[in-house]
């Protein structure tokens, strides 16, 4: 019994640490990611600005007139823009998100790893106190199960020799 609470304390503390490891790997993978997407970030809108400013040689005069007039007009500077536009977008969105994974998310999963492992040190704690406590009556019921056991022995015996008293009083007073 003892060897089955101990190999259950022993799981427990290995899932524990299992789990408070693949959280911290977690939150490094958050941080990495989000090194990764403000680079890209960066990147983006570098890419936007320099082509940005080559905006003004690309495409005549009348294209830039008739664009300001009519900016729905689906010609190359249009798509241009709009290109231009969507990758300052995605460069915001990047940033955000870098943001988000190195802040909120990969602080709060390092809590939890905490957490985990605060939970995993005081279950091992209880747990043992648990074990501790179910072996002492263990132990009590075991004491009183052979106390009972003697006892009820003796009360066997007692009873049979009672029998057998009576018996041979029958025997002597039938042939009385």
């Amino acid at each position: 019994m003892r060897w089955q609470l101990s190999e259950q304390l022993r799981c427990l503390e290995l899932q524990g640490e299992l789990r408070r490891e693949l959280l911290q790997e977690l939150a490094e993978f958050m941080r990495r990611r989000a090194e990764v997407e403000l680079e890209y970030s960066r990147g983006l809108e570098k890419l936007a600005e320099r082509f940005s400013s080559r905006g003004g040689r690309l495409g005549s005069s009348r294209e830039h007139q008739s664009f300001r007039k009519e900016p729905s007009l689906l010609s190359p500077l249009h798509c241009w823009a709009v290109l231009l536009q969507h990758t300052r977008q995605q460069s915001r969105e990047s940033a955000a998100l870098s943001e988000v994974l190195a802040g909120p998310l990969a602080q709060r999963l390092s809590h939890i790893a905490e957490d985990v492992g605060r939970l995993v040190k005081k279950s091992r704690d209880l747990e043992q106190q648990l074990q501790d406590e179910l072996l002492e009556v263990v132990s009590e019921l075991q004491t009183a199960k052979k106390t009972y056991q003697a006892y009820h022995m003796e009360s066997v015996n007692a009873e049979a020799k009672l029998r057998e008293a009576e018996r041979q009083e029958e025997k002597r007073a039938g042939r009385s």
